[in-house]
């Protein structure tokens, strides 16, 4: 009995801390940003991707690598090796300047995911 119930202890531990894991898992297309109080839409799409703590960023001009993590309420994204970096920094408009970043997460649905930044808030609609 007592082996049963680690068991059910352990499942529970791995299935909880993986719960974001699942919810941020697939794609997301940016659909807005908000900045300066000024709403304004992407020229060409930004997709995001979310798999198993690796990170894609899509434009028109390339894809680049990274990879993320939820540290309370907050994801952190971050590109650790040099060429994926460098493909960041080539993407015209990606908005990024440095290697990592930290969005505050406002609202994360099925459907919907909201992060904001320093600097302004992104809305993007799952694809």
């Amino acid at each position: 009995m007592r082996n049963l119930y680690f068991v059910f202890i352990l499942i529970l531990t791995f299935t909880s801390c993986n719960d974001y894991e699942n919810q941020f898992r697939g794609q997301w297309q940016l659909k807005n940003i908000i900045k300066n109080g000024k709403d304004s839409i992407p020229e060409s799409p930004f997709y995001y991707s979310f798999q198993d703590h690796v990170f894609q960023i899509k434009y028109q001009s390339g894809t680049a690598f990274g990879r993320y993590y939820k540290k309370n309420d907050s994801l952190c994204i971050i590109f650790e090796d040099s060429v994926q970096r460098q493909a960041l920094f080539d993407m015209k408009y990606s908005g990024w300047t440095d290697s990592y970043k930290s969005f505050y997460i406002i609202k994360l649905t099925n459907n919907w995911l909201y992060l904001r930044d320093q600097y302004s808030t992104l809305k993007f609609h799952s694809y």
